[in-house]
């Protein structure tokens, strides 16, 4: 009985990583970044200078306004935000309860990101370090006063 035991537990366990392999991918199969969930990932965005969204409450638009390098390969940049209210005038106070670059699919984020205030509305963030290829997601929340909003930023890092 032991005899057989050993190589059912294998045959299976060769199954298991083979199917769960095939399910973290999208429904393209062959590409690595299909495997890590990037390509055709409807939440990855198309990075362009000046490319900005409103927060999730409405009362903020965070505008990102300079990455360099652009968010297209793995590596380390600095992100210029602005951040803008729903009347667009400057916010040149806000503070950054939240800032998380992490990559959904790993659970994982990076290092921490130190936030300078440029006083003219604009926030460079340092370092953005994506370090693995596939789709990071960057969680923002903006405080200023009593006014607070979020947004999510992602790129597909190839």
């Amino acid at each position: 009985m032991r005899a057989l035991t050993l190589p059912v537990a294998l045959v299976l366990s060769v199954l298991g990583c083979s199917s769960s392999s095939q399910s973290a991918g999208s429904a393209d199969a062959g590409a690595d970044s299909d495997i890590i969930g990037c390509n055709g990932d409807t939440r990855a965005q198309t990075y362009s200078a000046d490319m900005g969204q409103m927060g999730k409450g409405g009362v903020f638009r965070f505008v990102l306004t300079n990455a360099n390098p652009a968010p297209t390969s793995k590596g380390s940049e600095v992100w210029t935000l602005k951040v803008v209210d729903a009347a667009g005038s400057a916010v040149t106070d806000a503070t950054f309860p939240v800032m998380k670059p992490w990559m959904p699919e790993h659970q994982h984020g990076t290092a921490t990101v130190t936030v300078t205030n440029n006083h003219d509305g604009t926030y460079t963030m340092n370092p953005m370090y994506f370090y693995m290829t596939g789709l990071w997601e960057t969680d923002i929340t903006a405080q200023s006063g009593t006014k607070k909003d979020s947004t999510s930023f992602f790129f597909c890092l190839q």
